[in-house]
């Protein structure tokens, strides 16, 4: 596993689908995803996400909030003989600026704290812990979060799939 984990993994990914546009919207819908003006959502459903022609996405449905956890961000295409989702499975962009923040002022503070510590004062080395918290935080949400890549680029395939009911593929 990389150091920072899945933080700044990007997969972009591709989906093609005999049925029109309207009819995958309402597949998505059903495992899930709610249109424009809905208020709530299915609490069996396996993802969470919103559906609209020029924006979809969805992420796996957790009672757990993880910040490092990915989400698809894409959109439905009406192409030759169906419709093409298309996208990328990501982390959160807040997420992973703030990291980049963080990391940042980790490496400014750790050199301060070295230099610090060069001249006599170990209390310097306490700056060191800043940057170790990143990576041990990344570390951690990658993990909780390992199955969720798979799972939504699974999820979604079933959905606009066409061949049959996605909660009926995905129950059995």
């Amino acid at each position: 596993m990389p150091l920072l984990g899945d933080t700044f993994r990007v997969e972009a990914v591709n989906w093609h689908s005999p049925l029109p546009v309207d009819m995958v919207e309402e597949r998505l819908r059903g495992v899930g995803l709610t249109g424009i003006g809905s208020l709530f959502t299915s609490f069996g459903a396996p993802l969470r996400g919103r559906v609209r022609v020029d924006r979809v996405t969805a992420a796996k449905r957790s009672f757990v909030n993880n910040s490092w956890a990915p989400l698809f961000v894409g959109r439905l295409e009406s192409s030759i003989g169906g419709t093409t989702l298309s996208g990328e499975i990501r982390v959160n962009r807040f997420t992973q600026m703030f990291l980049g923040l963080w990391l940042c002022l980790a490496a400014l503070g750790s050199v301060a704290g070295v230099l610090s510590t060069v001249r006599g004062d170990l209390l310097g080395l306490i700056a060191l812990a800043f940057p170790l918290w990143a990576v041990l935080i990344c570390q951690l949400g990658a993990v909780l979060a390992r199955s969720h890549w798979s799972f939504i680029r699974t999820t979604l395939g079933i959905a606009i799939d066409g061949t049959e009911s996605p909660v009926e593929r995905l129950t059995t």
